[in-house]
């Protein structure tokens, strides 16, 4: 049984590089949620106090796994980078 990290949000916001289009993501669930319309995700996640960090660690999470250590807000920078 797995449990899922309580530094990560309930939800974030992410660009998807392929299209440049937002996109949610909700904790523990693989995927994201396509909007109807285009999301500013900047401004979603600061009116939800999301970091960068956990915005990065809830988009890898969602592609490979709560799990990892790509889904620990602690794995990344302020700005984002994955910590070497």
């Amino acid at each position: 049984m797995s449990t899922l990290n309580p530094k990560l949000p309930p939800y974030a916001a992410v660009r998807l590089e392929s299209s440049n289009r937002g996109v949610v993501i909700k904790a523990g669930e693989s995927g994201y949620y396509e909007l109807d319309y285009d999301v500013d995700v900047e401004r979603f996640n600061e009116l939800r106090a999301v970091t960068k960090a956990q915005q990065e660690a809830m988009f890898s999470g969602s592609m490979f796994g709560w799990n990892t250590r790509g889904a620990d807000p602690d794995s990344y920078n302020d700005d984002g980078t994955f910590k070497r």
